[in-house]
């Protein structure tokens, strides 16, 4: 049985750094509704601070459903509107795959590695 405060513990922990005015916003874990609302503000502080582009790293996501898919479509929509790159770094099959499966692929840049990801990124600058 686990604690009242085990249970509050989101299963996703986010992270961000910024290298070179290209922000990172580093997921791990379940992104479910916890985590939807974690990734948004953390994408939102980085769309504020004016970075020149935003990479969403979720090279560490283990589950990824409707709520993921809901997240990057906001990413999607609040890049477009500030005019902040945005490219996405993973090679897990469960983003890939809802990616795929929602057409998501089409709309945003997507790559294996983050090295690749922010290099997208501060090329469109």
């Amino acid at each position: 049985m686990t604690t009242g405060a085990e249970d509050r513990t989101p299963p996703v922990d986010v992270e961000t750094d910024s290298v070179d005015g290209v922000v990172v916003v580093k997921v791990d874990g379940e992104v479910d509704m916890a985590g939807h609302d974690l990734i948004a503000g953390a994408f939102g502080a980085a769309i504020a601070r004016k970075s020149s582009g935003v990479v969403l790293d979720l090279r560490g996501v283990t589950f990824f459903g409707s709520m993921g898919v809901d997240t990057v479509i906001g990413a999607i929509k609040a890049s477009e509107r500030s005019g902040v790159a945005l490219a996405l770094a993973t090679e897990q099959r469960v983003v890939l795959r809802a990616l795929r499966m929602t057409d998501l692929e089409a709309k945003v840049a997507v790559f294996p590695t983050l090295f690749e990801a922010m290099a997208s990124v501060a090329a469109r600058r």
